[in-house]
C-alpha cells in the first residue's frame, strides 16, 4: 500500500514486513520452485525467506524421496560437496543415473516434478537391418554408459513401460522417443504408428510422414515428426497421459516407424524420455 506524505512524497507501507520471516517461508513452501525464485525478487525480506532450508527440503523430498538411494556411487561422491537443499535441488534438475545406469532421473526446474528417461538397454527394440549391425558400444554424448546402435535401418519398433508410482501424482506427462542419426543423412521414415496406454486409457495415432518432413537433419521439422533437442539428440512425441492417484499401474508406450528402404546411416537409440507436460 502506498500513501502520500505531507511533502507529497510516497511512503511505502509494506504489509508483508509485519510478518515474521518464518511465516513467509512457510507460505512460499506451498508454491513451486519457479514461484519461489520469482517472489525472492519482491523484497529483501522475501529473498531472505526464499533461502530457507525448509522450503527447498520440501521441494527435494516431494520430488525424489527414495529415488536417490538408487543412484550410482559417483553421485554420492557429489553429494559430499553440496552444502544446502537449494543447491541439491538445482543439481537434481540435471539427470543422474539410477538402477545401474539403465535409467536417468531428474527434477523439472519449474515445478519440481519427476522426470525419467528409460535407457535403450531396458527397451524391447525390434528392427530390420543387416544381421551384423547391432552393437552396444559407448557413445559420445549419451547420458547412459551404453547405447543401441543400428546400421541401415528400414523398420523399427520400440516399446517401453514405467510404473505410475515412480511419477509425480496429479501430473500430465508426455513421452518422447529419443534417437540420433549420422549428421547429414536423410530422415526417410514414411510411416509411423504411436500408442500409449494407462489403465483403460489408450491413445493411438497412425500417420504418413509428408515428403516435406523427410528432409535433412538440420532443417526444421513440425507436427509429430522429429524435433531437435538442446542436447543435440532428436525426439518424437509418443503421447500424453495423466497420473491420477486413483489409477495405478504401468504406462505402456510403443512406436513403430517404417522407411521406404534401408537408410544409409548409423542410427542410435538413446531411450524414451518422460517429462511433465506443463
Amino acid at each position: 500500500m502506498r500513501r502520500g506524505n505531507v511533502d507529497g512524497e510516497e511512503e511505502v507501507d509494506d504489509l508483508f514486513s509485519r510478518l515474521p520471516e518464518g511465516c513467509i517461508s512457510h507460505i512460499l513452501s506451498f508454491t513451486s520452485p519457479r514461484d519461489t525464485c520469482r517472489l525472492s525478487a519482491v523484497s529483501r525480506l522475501f529473498h531472505s525467506a526464499s533461502e530457507s532450508e525448509h522450503i527447498w527440503e520440501g521441494f527435494v523430498q516431494s520430488g525424489c524421496s527414495g529415488i536417490l538411494e538408487r543412484s550410482d556411487f559417483s553421485f554420492w561422491e557429489e553429494l559430499q560437496q553440496i552444502s544446502s537443499n537449494k543447491e541439491l535441488f538445482f543439481r537434481l534438475c540435471h539427470p543422474i543415473l539410477i538402477d545401474y545406469g539403465t535409467m536417468s532421473f531428474s527434477m523439472d526446474k519449474m515445478t519440481g516434478k519427476r522426470c525419467f528417461m528409460l535407457s535403450a538397454t531396458e527397451l524391447p527394440v525390434y528392427c530390420i537391418e543387416l544381421p551384423e549391425s547391432c552393437a552396444w558400444p559407448s557413445f559420445y554424448g549419451s547420458r547412459f554408459p551404453v547405447l543401441l546402435t543400428l546400421w541401415k535401418v528400414g523398420w523399427l519398433r520400440v516399446e517401453g513401460k514405467i510404473n505410475t508410482c515412480m511419477l509425480s501424482s496429479k501430473t500430465a506427462y508426455r513421452a518422447y522417443f529419443v534417437f540420433g542419426m549420422t549428421r547429414g543423412c536423410r530422415y526417410d521414415f514414411q510411416h509411423a504408428e504411436i500408442s500409449i496406454k494407462l489403465g483403460s486409457f489408450t491413445s493411438n495415432h497412425c500417420s504418413e510422414v509428408p515428403d516435406s518432413a523427410r528432409c535433412w537433419l538440420w532443417e526444421v521439422w513440425h507436427d509429430w515428426v522429429p524435433q531437435r533437442r538442446s542436447d543435440g539428440w532428436m525426439e518424437i512425441v509418443i503421447g500424453d497421459f495423466f497420473v491420477d492417484e486413483a489409477v495405478e499401474g504401468e504406462v505402456l508406450m510403443s512406436l513403430i516407424m517404417a522407411a521406404g528402404g534401408y537408410m544409409e546411416t548409423l542410427f542410435g537409440v538413446e531411450g524414451i524420455d518422460i517429462r511433465p507436460l506443463f
